[in-house]
């Protein structure tokens, strides 16, 4: 199974299964799955994906060790030996079909493709950031220089891509486009999207409540930023949308 996929089915599987917590030991062999699986990465990420809050990642990471384990199960199983029996008259009657897969959350229309944010202008951005009193001044200045890279340039655009499960976000200064974080992602249930990104070796999951038409979406983190200056940065990155499909 791929990567890609087995994200996504024991995603899936976990909200399926329904459980609100796991032993301490699964979701531990759990984490250590993810955290040793090599990931793609692009080589510049000016501001990478806030983590996941620890209910969602229990939820996603727990999963790969259920799958697991419940797939060990099955394959140990030994067959049940049929030499010197007689079949039964009920066994030459034919076994109704199994049941198809469930249907997998989907989009609902919405389709692969670059989705485009508003245009920010800068001025208004850089306004917001010296009016943050939750802010240092080092913070500010890291923001503004660094993270956002918008010091004497006019507008700020975020674009979101999605293609074929993946999930590309990036910022765009006047003119100079860099990608910002680049992850997997799947849709948990109709309203939750969690995304998986590769930092320094490590799966980083996050989550986002979304909300979406057939030709644009919101988003809302989940995650709690762990500063003030991550807080800023989601706000503006992800929540300053909606987001619409380009023609």
């Amino acid at each position: 199974m791929s990567d890609d996929r087995q994200f996504e089915r024991t995603a899936r599987a976990w909200l399926d299964l329904g459980p609100t917590n796991a032993p301490d030991h699964t979701v531990e062999s759990a984490l250590l799955t993810i955290e040793t699986t090599a990931q793609e990465r692009d080589l510049r990420i000016p501001w990478r994906l806030p983590t996941m809050n620890p209910a969602l990642r229990i939820a996603v990471v727990a999963a790969v060790a259920i799958v697991a384990i419940g797939g060990a199960m099955f394959l140990s199983r030994a067959p049940v030996s049929s030499v010197g029996t007689s079949p039964s008259p009920a066994s030459s009657s034919p076994s109704p079909a199994p049941a198809g897969p469930s249907p997998e959350p989907s989009f609902a229309g919405l389709t692969d493709g670059v989705y485009q944010g508003p245009n920010l202008k800068v001025s208004d951005v850089i306004a917001a950031i010296n009016a943050d009193a939750a802010l240092s001044a080092a913070q500010r200045k890291h923001l503004i220089e660094s993270a956002f890279e918008i010091k004497g340039h006019s507008t700020l655009t975020v674009s979101i891509e999605l293609s074929r499960g993946r999930w590309t976000e990036r910022q765009t200064v006047d003119d100079a486009t860099q990608i910002g974080s680049n992850a997997k992602y799947t849709l948990l249930d109709d309203r939750t999207i969690a995304l998986q990104e590769n930092a320094g070796g490590v799966q980083i999951v996050s989550g986002f409540q979304i909300t979406w038409t057939a030709t644009s979406f919101t988003l809302k983190s989940l995650t709690a930023p762990s500063n003030a200056e991550d807080a800023f940065a989601e706000k503006t990155l992800f929540e300053s949308g909606p987001f619409t499909l380009v023609p």
